[in-house]
């Protein structure tokens, strides 16, 4: 992706905010009365690009990352 839209990735790892990502996956799998918030895959694929974007947990790519999920999603639910 770097390649494509340019960038500067940093190896070994591009986070910005770990915590931030923990929180995420925790926040997608979260339940109350025992009932999953998000439901099927495609709210939970949601909620994940929805919180990665917004809370930038990526030193580099959020911006293309907007158009890839967006792009996914999409793609997955069958509206392009």
């Amino acid at each position: 992706m770097v390649k494509t839209f340019g960038g500067h990735f940093k190896p070994p790892d591009n986070l910005q905010n770990e915590a931030a990502l923990h929180y995420i996956l925790a926040a997608i799998s979260s339940t109350l009365m025992g009932r999953d918030l998000y439901v099927s895959p495609k709210e939970k694929a949601a909620e994940l690009a929805y919180h990665i974007i917004t809370r930038h947990v990526f030193l580099t790519g959020t911006s293309e990352l907007r158009f890839t999920f967006a792009g996914s999603f999409f793609a997955a639910i069958r509206c392009l």
